[in-house]
């Protein structure tokens, strides 16, 4: 088993929320490999930087929640969004369409990400999307 970390999921753990740490924690005991995309990286990077430096005013915050983040992200594969993913997220993303499925782009790419590198399960908060994403692929997510 390998788990990809959505982005959603790894801001939840940066604000200690308690279910997204608990499952990070059991995906550890249990040695089960953990993956970050350079989508979430992006996200995650833009959420702290814009948030906290641009809109919340408390630039002194970002270098602690850049060093706990960077700490996390030493300890994940990091996976890229090369041409097979770009390909299979387009096929997500245009099967969606065809059938008058709503889904974001991101969560399109991240799951090419995760069926181009053979990843079984991705760890989100985005249930909705990723439930149809799973319809469509058959790939595993995990919520809370």
């Amino acid at each position: 088993m390998t788990v990809l970390i959505d982005s959603n999921v790894m801001i939840d753990f940066l604000k200690n929320s308690k279910p997204a740490i608990k499952q990070i924690k059991n995906y550890i005991s249990q040695k089960i490999p953990l993956f970050i995309s350079t989508i979430s990286i992006y996200e995650v990077y833009l959420g702290i930087v814009a948030n906290l430096y641009l809109k919340k005013g408390i630039p002194a915050k970002v270098p602690e929640l850049l060093s706990i983040y960077d700490s996390f992200l030493s300890n994940c594969g990091i996976l890229n969004f090369n041409r097979q993913a770009a390909e299979k997220a387009a096929d997500i993303y245009a099967q969606s369409q065809g059938k008058g499925i709503s889904i974001k782009e991101n969560d399109c790419q991240i799951a090419g990400i995760a069926l181009a590198y053979g990843i079984t399960e991705v760890f989100t908060r985005d249930e909705q999307d990723f439930l149809k994403i799973s319809k469509i692929t058959g790939l595993k997510f995990i919520s809370y």
